[in-house]
């Protein structure tokens, strides 16, 4: 009852002079509220108005769901009674927080094999609702697309047109694409090869994308890695994370990120029957141009293969994270990896030695430990000398041997 008097009050359609935000804070702020509201010509937009509200929302938010309070925490956020109570809220939370953790997510959404599944556990609900409400909860002005007819957002079935709305379109940008199952034979004929190209072109224009599947092997094996996974285990409840295994043929998800449970329906209205065609028009020879060829993180020691942005980054991250470029700094001394990379040693140790020479006169380092530095990287890095000491003291045998 409270989600709806909350509701009633935002639309204004209780038929009574209230203050939309009644009922959210306590009676001396909502007295000064008021005020602000009656007098200043901004209205609820002053920012007086506008910090009083936050500060009183954020503390009765944080005590709603301390106590567990479901009546505050339904008006808190407008939920009505078809998304009453805690487990929806905190659903909310977890996947406001997916949106914020992989800001550059493709997910895929798949059902359990029958009696549960693949159909009538809320495979497209679910992805409306995690997709055009949750992440207009974290990105407001999310651009939305679909290749469904009936819903209210742009409609696309070729991928053409798909690629024309994401160079086109500012900002972030989601695409629901529902029936993949259907649509992903070719890609699964091509090796995978097609849908790659999708999730790299989303991926430099800013985009996720959400793909509605069935038992989820309907996606090619060598793209899964690059997707998190969504398992719809009933109309409440999802299982959220990456990888599948399959279990006495059931598709389970391997690493669980998150169980959500209590989900509520979406808000979004579209036709259950609707077909939602959609083909992928790319020639093979199409390659994007430009950044976002990436299948995982740039950071070697990394290896994370989800929510790659457009410039090869995973969500934790980020230029920094790359090795230095071998400058010297304060020092004379070159260390072994900034030697080998300004000599291009690719031929026999002794034919290498005329560039070790070049390098010790320009960095007018001692010669023989310059030597030894760069033959004790090339035996460790190129000629497989697996322990560091060893390389060093071969290669400062074959300097004596030279000498």
């Amino acid at each position: 009852m409270s989600g709806e008097v909350r509701e009633l009050a935002k639309n204004g359609d209780i038929g009574l002079p209230v203050l939309a935000e009644a009922g959210l804070v306590d009676s001396d702020s909502h007295d000064i509220l008021l005020r602000i509201k009656r007098h200043s010509p901004e209205g609820t937009d002053d920012d007086r108005f506008q910090r009083i509200l936050e500060r009183e929302l954020s503390k009765n938010l944080r005590e709603g769901v301390v106590r567990g309070h479901g009546p505050l925490l339904n008006h808190l956020t407008g939920l009505s009674k078809n998304r009453s109570g805690l487990e929806g809220y905190r659903t909310i939370e977890e996947l406001e927080s997916l949106w914020r953790d992989y800001p550059a997510f493709a997910m895929y959404v798949y059902a359990p094999t029958p009696p549960e599944g693949p159909v009538g556990v809320g495979k497209t609900d679910f992805s409306y609702f995690v997709g055009a409400e949750v992440g207009r909860r974290v990105y407001p002005d999310l651009s939305i697309a679909s290749n469904v007819p009936s819903d209210e957002f742009t409609t696309f079935s070729r991928w053409s047109e798909v690629e024309d709305w994401l160079k086109h379109t500012d900002g972030k940008k989601l695409f629901v694409l529902d029936e993949a199952a259907q649509v992903l034979q070719f890609a699964d004929m091509s090796e995978g090869k097609v849908l790659s190209k999708l999730l790299k072109l989303i991926r430099k224009y800013d985009g996720n994308i959400i793909l509605i599947g069935h038992t989820g092997r309907d996606v090619p094996r060598d793209v899964r890695r690059q997707l998190l996974v969504c398992r719809k285990d009933s109309k409440t409840k999802a299982t959220i994370g990456t990888g599948l295994n399959e279990e006495n043929e059931e598709i389970k998800v391997a690493d669980v990120h998150m169980r959500l449970d209590g989900i509520p329906a979406t808000e979004v209205e579209y036709d259950t029957l609707d077909e939602a065609e959609f083909v992928f028009d790319v020639e093979d020879g199409d390659d994007e141009d430009g950044g976002g060829d990436w299948d995982e993180c740039r950071v070697e020691e990394c290896g994370q293969s989800i929510g790659i942005d457009a410039d090869g980054f995973c969500p934790a991250h980020d230029s920094d994270d790359l090795p230095g470029d071998g400058e010297s700094g304060d020092s004379d001394e070159l260390d072994a990896a900034g030697a080998i990379e300004q000599t291009d040693v690719t031929g026999p140790l002794k034919d290498g030695l005329g560039a070790v020479e070049a390098v010790t006169d320009e960095a007018d380092v001692d010669a023989e430990e310059s030597e030894v530095a760069l033959l004790t990287s090339a035996l460790y890095d190129q000629f497989d000398v697996d322990d560091p000491e060893e390389a060093r003291e071969m290669a400062r045998e074959m300097v004596n041997e030279d000498e």
